[in-house]
């Protein structure tokens, strides 16, 4: 059984069906450490990889578009996770760097957020400026969206549905910032959300 097989029986209450092992990601620090103590290493980490950044264990969408660590899949005979939806939920601002120098950039992005982030190690962003303080925040962030479905979906949308028919692993609906609370979190801060 491969992990869509797995995941489509756990999600149609199949009995006796295996659930997926699965890990969602890591940082490159840490992969770095692992295998410098002994985990056996399957291909190399790109050069472009800083410790903070995070390795996926999802399958891309498309070859060679993202780097999937395969020495800890095969090492602990995990299953991919479930790989994101190939859509974008943000508002599609334009993205903007406000200020950068050797140690830090801070910018804008397509959420609107104002983010501070280290160029070198692990960070997660810190958030300057949050886009929603109130209602009439939340409404005008509304207008920013259209319905124009179409040009949230990647350029070629129908060669990628074409090859995602017969594919071995599962799709997931949404990533940052989903979740119970992630949409409302991201553009409020938590404070003021709650």
């Amino acid at each position: 059984m491969n992990a869509r097989d797995k995941f489509n029986s756990v999600m149609g209450f199949e009995t006796n069906c295996r659930n997926m092992k699965t890990e969602y990601g890591y940082w490159a620090g840490a992969l770095g450490k692992w295998v410098k103590d002994g985990l056996p290493k399957i291909g190399d980490i790109p050069g472009n990889y800083l410790d903070g950044d995070l390795v996926r264990v999802s399958l891309p969408l498309r070859e060679d578009t993202e780097f999937v660590d395969k020495s800890l899949i095969s090492y602990f005979n995990l299953d991919p996770y479930p790989t994101k939806f190939p859509c974008d939920f943000s508002p599609m601002l334009k993205r903007r760097v406000i200020e950068e120098d050797e140690e830090q950039k801070i910018f804008v992005d397509e959420y609107g957020l104002t983010q501070k982030i280290l160029k070198k190690g692990a960070s997660v962003p810190m958030v300057i400026k949050y886009v929603i303080k109130n209602t009439d925040d939340f409404n005008e962030y509304k207008s920013l969206y259209s319905d124009n479905y179409h040009e949230r979906l990647p350029g070629d949308w129908e060669n990628l549905v074409k090859n995602l028919k017969n594919r071995s692993f599962a799709i997931r609906l949404g990533g940052y910032p989903f979740g119970f609370s992630g949409i409302g979190r991201t553009l409020m801060g938590d404070v003021n959300f709650m």
